[in-house]
């Protein structure tokens, strides 16, 4: 492939080479080395608040966000197909983003395919734990099956009581002597 401009429909999934192309899941038709990625303007001023979030900057972690949740947040929904849990890895990405932004290196990709990256991991961890999480109620669940209730069932019951009624109206009043007896 010649080393024109690469249009796609997204994006930050291909790298540019003057004579090859990479794309972000690592397939190479060449082995050029990298020259460009391709950048958007979003793509640039998302690197600047990443850079910014790097050096402890909130208000860029706020405009990050503010900028990039529907990707994430969407993403995350794609893959989790529950609200909830989307929410939480959407939350969990951006504590992520905060507590790594110095890893972020822009030779390797966009902000986006990071982000994307961060975001799928996450959410394919969280379908993990789900999996996991039921696996054991459902063991749990064949347990209880067995499991068997020691008390008296309503039968019992009322057979019993029907006997300590006879009982009681046999015995009547009893006398003292008959009291000091039982």
């Amino acid at each position: 492939m010649s080393s024109g401009r690469v249009d796609i429909s997204e994006p930050g999934q291909i790298q540019r080479e003057r004579s090859s192309v990479h794309y972000s899941r690592g397939v190479t038709v060449s082995s050029s080395s990298v020259s460009t990625i391709e950048r958007t303007d979003n793509e640039r001023v998302w690197e600047g608040l990443v850079k910014r979030s790097a050096h402890g900057d909130d208000r860029a972690l706020a405009q990050l966000y503010d900028s990039t949740n529907r990707l994430v947040y969407g993403m995350a929904m794609r893959i989790l197909r529950d609200v909830s849990s989307a929410e939480d890895v959407t939350m969990e990405v951006y504590l992520q983003v905060w507590r790594t932004a110095e890893s972020y290196d822009p030779r390797r990709g966009t902000v986006s395919s990071w982000l994307i990256t961060l975001v799928r991991s996450r959410a394919i961890d969280c379908l993990r734990s789900r999996r996991v999480h039921r696996a054991g109620l459902e063991t749990n669940v064949d347990d209880v099956v067995t499991l068997r209730d020691s008390r008296p069932g309503p039968e019992l019951m009322s057979v019993e009581a029907g006997r300590s009624r006879a009982v009681r109206k046999a015995l009547g009043d009893p006398s003292q002597d008959q009291r000091e007896a039982i």
